[in-house]
């Protein structure tokens, strides 16, 4: 049985399938040939749901990197937004001393 298994890998999962569909082997070595097919199907299956396990895993750990990101710019935004009221705040200041200095030299240009 193992000297067909090493046969078959050799032939490959296309050809085996071919020569199943002929009368090139017995009973018997076909027998054993869906056997290794089974064997290949399951083993295509497992490796198949290890590189799907891989991908979900790579995927959150895509989703976490893009939710801490996410976070991060709204940290910068909020502090961001802090930072604008404070200037807003301190030209609005600016502005009034500005008027009344203005005010000021305006006046003191009538009364002199």
């Amino acid at each position: 049985m193992v000297g067909m298994w090493d046969d078959f890998e050799k032939l490959g999962i296309e050809q085996v399938r071919k020569n199943l569909g002929t009368n090139v082997w017995d009973h018997n070595k076909k027998d054993v040939a869906r056997e290794w097919l089974t064997f290949k199907a399951q083993e295509q299956a497992e490796e198949s749901e290890r590189r799907n396990e891989a991908s979900r895993s790579e995927q959150m750990e895509i989703a976490r990197s893009a939710k801490d990101a996410a976070w991060a710019a709204a940290d910068a935004a909020r502090d961001a937004a802090k930072s604008a009221r404070t200037a807003n705040k301190t030209a609005m200041i600016a502005l009034i001393i500005a008027a009344a200095s203005a005010s000021g030299t305006v006046i003191g240009l009538f009364f002199r």
